[in-house]
Formats: structure tokens, sequence, C-alpha cells
């Protein structure tokens, strides 16, 4: 028994142990394991799945950009020529120039036809030059996942024809990449087997054609560019499909073929009457739908879908005020993003179960009825989250609140508002002397902390100084919010420590008078 333990292997001959550990870490904590032993630094100089995207992201300048590209090629020339098994890449770079493009295509085709490729993700952060992908990109036999991005248009090309060996791929991912029409559905035609396919922001096709894929569970077509909106999909045979989202126009496919759909995102859509009744007959298994949207006909939207869950509305254009009925049973979550504050009015029964989520983007009127509005929303939640983003204070159209007309209306502040967010891009002054805005605020809530965030190229955070002068400075005035008021603590967002602030209170701490992002927490009698 003794000879046999001493003779059997031991962990130092388990190099796939190495691998599985050093995987599990960090790149650092991964790279700090070669210092161990001969056998540690052996695995971290094979390990099969390659990962230069966490450090990509840590440079901070051209010569570590450089020096970042170089190490890329020759750890990948190393491996192509050690003929190292390699399961997994994931890189981002960036493409200076025609030459550092063709040091990229010159170990991607290499890379890509090794049997052994499972995994295989693409990122180019910067480009002064187009990349073009090898027609072998797709030729790995056991491929099962690949995405290809850039932070630019029509800086990737994919437009030859490639070799298609890729039959168990599972998962297609492609942004900003501009595929020709051909290329994109010979993939689609001969991958069976894709269950995951997103298509964002790519360019050089007219027509998807997404057919006979029965495995396929989501599906995301998003274009971002005037040119690529007028996208026509053709769908069919697709049973399994979960999640779909359409981000372009206008609507050109039948729906019939998305029965099965549970998750649906649609944008750029025309709203009217026809457009609510498609929804509600469709997708008879529907639980979350999020709609963006540009062109609104509806004096009221009133929707009925007694399987929905999550409801998300976004209005991307200034609307005159929106009048939104829901009958829901099952809701859970609604969120609104748009110019204005709308009136909203759902069933009873959902009260104590449904959070709400208010995004309200550069609003333009603020006065005594967008406060009653949003009270009333608040009635209709357990829990609400208000987010408020103002790029110019200038910009509110002037209207006078009356203060003791708006506590008569509202006897009791809403006490359901855990956070709010303030945002604000731009450094003006005007909104505190106009509008006793957080007069007004506290008026219909307590919300239990305040999140102001600026703009990080400003000299001050106005939101925060706002709400030291309104809140913490002024004198208490009987009747409004400071009557309830009871403590008020400031710390930097993402602290842990919370400073508490009293009424002589005059100044920022020091080092936080120029921090883009502050929270408050208030505490309430």
């Amino acid at each position: 028994m003794e000879k046999r333990l001493r003779s059997g292997p031991g962990l130092e001959d388990i190099p796939e142990l190495f691998h599985c550990i050093q995987m599990r870490l960090s790149i650092k904590e991964a790279a700090r394991t070669s210092v161990l032993s001969k056998s540690w630094l052996h695995a971290w100089s094979t390990i099969p799945t390659l990962r230069f995207r966490e450090a990509y992201m840590s440079v901070v300048s051209k010569e570590l950009e450089r020096e970042m590209f170089m190490l890329v090629d020759r750890t990948l020339v190393r491996y192509l020529r050690d003929d190292i098994p390699v399961k997994s890449i994931d890189v981002i770079i960036d493409i200076e120039n025609q030459e550092s493009a063709s040091f990229a295509e010159n170990w991607i085709r290499p890379m890509a036809i090794k049997s052994c490729l499972q995994e295989l993700s693409l990122g180019i952060r910067r480009s002064s030059a187009s990349l073009t992908l090898p027609d072998e990109i797709l030729s790995g036999k056991n491929l099962i996942k690949m995405s290809v991005s850039s932070s630019m248009i029509d800086s990737v090309w994919m437009t030859s024809h490639p070799v298609i060996n890729c039959l168990s791929l599972r998962e297609l991912d492609l942004q900003y990449v501009h595929i020709s029409e051909q290329v994109l559905n010979d993939i689609l035609s001969t991958c069976s087997l894709l269950v995951k396919i997103q298509l964002f922001s790519c360019t050089g096709f007219k027509t998807i054609k997404v057919k006979n894929l029965h495995c396929l569970r989501e599906l995301r077509i998003v274009s971002e560019y005037v040119l690529a909106m007028n996208t026509v999909l053709e769908i069919s045979d697709v049973p399994n499909i979960r999640s779909f989202t359409f981000i372009a126009k206008p609507l050109p496919f039948d729906l019939d073929s998305l029965v099965s759909v549970t998750k649906l995102s649609l944008g750029h859509m025309i709203v009217d009457d026809a457009f609510v009744n498609i929804i509600q007959s469709k997708f008879p298994f529907l639980e979350s739908l999020t709609l963006d949207l540009e062109f609104w006909k509806l004096e009221c939207f009133n929707f009925t879908c007694v399987t929905i869950k999550q409801l998300s509305i976004e209005l991307d254009q200034f609307i005159k005020p929106v009048n939104i009925k829901v009958y829901a049973p099952n809701l859970i979550f609604f969120h609104f993003g748009g110019f204005t504050m709308p009136s909203l009015l759902f069933q009873a029964t959902i009260l104590e179960e449904m959070d709400l989520n208010l995004f309200l983007m550069r609003p333009l009127i603020i006065d005594e009825s967008f406060f009653l509005k949003m009270r009333e929303a608040l009635t209709f939640s357990r829990k609400c989250n208000i987010q408020i983003q103002i790029t110019k204070f200038d910009d509110i159209i002037p209207s006078d609140i009356n203060l003791d007309d708006l506590t008569r209306r509202v006897p009791f502040p809403a006490i359901n508002v855990p956070q709010l967010t303030f945002r604000t891009f731009r450094e003006d002054k005007g909104l505190g002397e106009r509008l006793p805005f957080f007069d007004a605020l506290f008026t219909i809530c307590h919300p239990k902390q305040v999140v102001a965030v600026g703009d990080s190229n400003s000299k001050h955070n106005y939101f925060s100084q706002l709400m030291v002068r309104e809140v913490v400075e002024k004198k208490t005035r009987k009747g409004y919010c400071r009557d309830y008021l009871q403590l008020v603590e400031i710390r930097r967002h993402g602290d842990e420590k919370w400073e508490t602030l009293t009424n002589s209170w005059r100044s920022f701490p020091e080092g936080m008078a120029h921090v883009p992002s502050l929270e408050f927490k208030l505490n309430w009698r």
C-alpha cells in the first residue's frame, strides 16, 4: 500500500488541477501562483483559457497600450508555436494602424482553426484602421461561443464567405460589425443549434432570416443608426424562443412565430390602439414587456395582461402628459422613463407587491401638478426608486408652486422611497432661486437616501450644494418638510463612513467640494 502511494501520481502530476484553480482566480491572483513552484509556473504558462480583457481595461496610456498589444501578440505566438491547447480566448485590443490590424489577423486565423477552441471573444476598443476577420473565424469544429465587438461602426468587417464548420455553435454575439447579408444568413442557416443570437448596431444587411432554429431561446436585434433601422426580419419555426428584442423600425415580421415569448422588448415603434391590441393578443405567456418609444399616438395607454410581471415604458421624445392605465394582477415591477410625469392608474389588488421606478429625463415643466402626479403614483407601490435627470436648470419653464395648497392636498408624505437620485450635467444656478424644489418634493415624500450625481468634468456638484442650502442651512420654516427632518448624514458615493451635518454646517467637508457623486441619508421624525 505504501509503495503504491509513493509510486502513484501526486498533485504535481495533475496540471489540470492547477488550471482549474487558476481559472477561478482573478488575473492578478492567478499570475501570482506562478511563484509557488515550477509546477505552478508551468501551469500558468500553459493555461488553456487566455484572458486579456481585465488587464486591457486597466491600460491608461499609449505606451501601456503598445506594451499590452505586444504581450498579447507574444503570448499567442508562443501558444501557436508550441502547439499549446487553447479552449477559450478573451481579448480586447486597440488597432492603431493597418500594421497592428495585420498583426491581429495573423494570430486570429490560426487560433480560430484550433480544434480545441470552444470560446472566442474579441473586442476592438479603439480603431484607426479596419480589421477584416479571416474566413477561418468560424472553422473551429468545437466552437460553442463567438463574440466580436467594436466601439466604432464599420471598423470590423466580415464580408467574404467564411468556412463554417462550427456546427456546435450555441451563442453568436456581434456588436458594431459590418457583415454581409449572405454571410449572416449562411451562419444562421448552418448553425442549427444556436441558443442565443445578438446583433447590436451591425451593418451590411437589409434582411435577417431566422428560420428552423428549434434550440433558439434568445434573439436580440438592436439598430442605433438611421440607415440600419429599416431591417426586415424573416422569422419562423422558432418554437422555443423565450426572449425577443427588436429595436428597429418598422415592425416587419409575423408575430405569430413568437407565441412562446415570455420576455419582449420593442423600440422605435409607433404606438396606437392597433399596436396595443397586437401586444395584448399575440403573446399569451408574456411576463416582461419593455417599450422604448418614439411615436406616441394615444391619449391614454390602456394595457391589460394577466400574465405580465414586469412592465417598462420609455418615451424618447417630449410628449404631452401621458395617462397610463394598467390591468395586470401579477405585476410586481413598473418602470417609466420620460420627459414628463405621467398619470398612473393600477388596480388596487397589486399595491402591496409592486415596485415602482420613475426616471424623469430633463423635465421641462416642474409645477404643482408634477408633484401631485408623483405623489399619486407613490400610492400604487410598496417601494419606489425615483431618478430625476436635469441637463440644465435654466431649461425648466418657471412655474409658481403654492406650498400651502400642496400641503393641504398632500397631508401625509409617502415613506416608501428608499432612494431618490438627482443627475445634472451642467453647472447652472437657477432652480433654487425660482422654485422651492426640495420643499415641494419633501412635502410629497420622505426618501431615506438622496444621491446627487453631477458632471465629472464640472468644478461643483450643484445638486449637492442645493441640498445643503435648501435642506440644511436654512432655518426651519413651520409647516414644511424641515419640521420633520431630524438628522442629515453625508458621504462620498461608495464610502462606508457617514458624516453628520448640523444646522451650523456651512461648507463641504474637506475633499468633498468637487466630488461628482455624494450621498445623503435623511432621518425623519
